[in-house]
């Protein structure tokens, strides 16, 4: 991730209060606290503290990968947009790896919260989707150095308390890409790679079974995007007629796409379509994600 390696990260340890002893969410590679961060003068914020989760490796890998989070950390402090989770510092504590602080999510995942609000409308749904559009539009054309988030699933969407959709976990994308790059490929198959772009994924070249994949750009952000699409306007997660991560990587390379579903409006089937194109030059930028959604939502 490029971004204002300028900006420092502050220190919020002591100020943060935890509300449990153990992480209230887990993912692959990372679990999530709940916090209250005291801000002076009686003022408290509910926080969310995420941490990297560790892997086999020895100090010298882990202090080289905490410096590098680090580094990823900074890009994400210097963001600003009503459709970017804000990262408000970090912790320690939470394990090896420097944690990230952010402002706790009311509402949950893109991904829960449409599962659990089935009766969204057509418009409803098509304004989840502007919003996140504009947050993704905002990385893409940050000058001099766009940002590339790398990781955009229905879990790194998150809802706020006013029903915002906002993208987070910045900062993740090439460390778990590392993490990714040192693992079995079975152990490294986790939900993200439903909405993982195929040219991403690619076998390792020495005859073995190490996973290897190549940097995010921004057309593999487009794919992602298109699978959020997919998920929002149907309900149904991408290839959810698969069950078996291992077999959605075979569906993958092998250029199968997930099954068009008849709740999702033609014209923006065509479009999500165009997100999955390969080559990946081919796939529609940013503005013309955020031109779409806005156009429908009032169509």
């Amino acid at each position: 991730m490029q971004g204002g390696d300028q900006y420092k990260l502050a220190d919020l340890t002591e100020k943060i209060t935890r509300k449990e002893t153990w992480a209230s969410h887990t993912g692959g590679f990372a679990d999530v606290w709940q916090g209250i961060l005291n801000n002076g003068d009686s003022r408290q914020t509910n926080v969310a503290i995420k941490a990297l989760r560790p892997q086999a490796e020895n100090e010298k890998e882990r202090k080289k990968k905490n410096k590098r989070l680090r580094r990823e950390l900074k890009a994400w402090r210097g963001l600003d947009h009503p459709n970017i989770v804000p990262l408000l510092g970090v912790a320690t504590g939470f394990g090896p790896y420097t944690a990230m602080v952010c402002p706790w999510m009311e509402n949950g995942t893109l991904g829960s919260y449409i599962e659990s609000h089935a009766n969204l409308t057509r418009q409803a749904k098509y304004k989840l989707l502007y919003q996140a559009a504009r947050g993704l539009e905002y990385l893409h054309t940050i000058q001099p150095s766009p940002v590339i988030h790398g990781d955009i699933t229905a879990s790194n969407v998150l809802i706020d308390d006013q029903h915002v959709a906002r993208l987070g976990d910045f900062g993740l994308s090439t460390i778990l890409l590392e993490q990714q790059s040192q693992s079995n490929i079975t152990s490294a198959l986790t939900g993200a790679i439903r909405y993982t772009a195929p040219e991403l994924y690619s076998n390792g070249s020495n005859n073995d079974d190490t996973f290897r994949t190549p940097k995010p750009t921004k057309e593999s952000d487009i794919y992602s995007f298109g699978s959020i699409m997919y998920q929002v306007l149907s309900g149904k997660i991408p290839y959810h007629h698969i069950r078996s991560e291992p077999q959605v990587l075979i569906a993958l390379v092998g250029q199968a796409k997930p099954r068009h579903e008849q709740s999702i409006p033609d014209i923006s089937w065509q479009f999500i379509t165009e997100c999955w194109k390969d080559p990946a030059r081919l796939r529609p930028t940013a503005t013309s994600v955020v031109e779409h959604v806005e156009y429908n939502q009032y169509a």
